[in-house]
């Protein structure tokens, strides 16, 4: 596949999802999707990534990331992506890609997409049947958003902004349909 080239602004939210090749799973057993979110964590210090919301699933995952520096979001993923996948592919003996293709991105241009984008990627794990109450999934940072934990991944000051009342953020995610994002 051809490298495209996107340029990604220090302040802007961009929507990052990636998926494993042939929809298989990228996580394998809790321990690697605790081991992702400390790499998550210690290359959001080292490229100056605020890390607004995160889901991951079985088989993909989804940041909406705000870089604090111009065109250091690729170089993020790079480096998150590639010290994952050396790790799985030394602990479970296998070789090659774990992801299919490079990450995808979608600028976030607007308010609205702003709440409603929160809203996706945190609704994942209830739209895909893996919990009935979003609480109950540990691999996102919702629980952040409703303060029912308190978490390093997580952007304070971003709640109170498009989310003012906990109540919010719990109405906006309950009875969820599945909904098809559009920017």
């Amino acid at each position: 596949m051809p490298y495209r080239y996107a340029e990604f602004q220090a302040g802007e939210y961009y929507h990052i999802y990636h998926r494993g090749g042939d929809q298989q799973k990228i996580f394998f057993e809790n321990e690697n999707y605790l081991y992702f979110l400390r790499l998550l964590k210690k290359y959001r210090d080292k490229f100056a990534m605020n890390v607004v919301a995160y889901c991951l699933m079985p088989n993909h995952f989804h940041f909406k990331l705000q870089p604090q520096r111009d065109d250091t979001l690729s170089q993020f993923m790079g480096k998150l992506q590639q010290s994952y996948v050396m790790a799985v592919n030394k602990r479970y003996q296998r070789s090659g890609s774990l992801f299919y293709e490079r990450f995808r991105h979608v600028h976030v241009h607007s308010e609205r997409y702003q709440i409603l984008l929160c809203r996706y990627i945190h609704v994942n794990p209830k739209k895909d049947g893996l919990v009935t109450d979003l609480r109950d999934w540990p691999f996102s940072n919702y629980l952040e958003f409703i303060e029912a934990r308190k978490g390093e991944l997580f952007v304070p000051g971003y709640r109170e902004k498009f989310f003012p009342r906990r109540k919010n953020m719990r109405i906006l995610s309950r009875n969820m349909a599945p909904m098809k994002m559009t920017s």
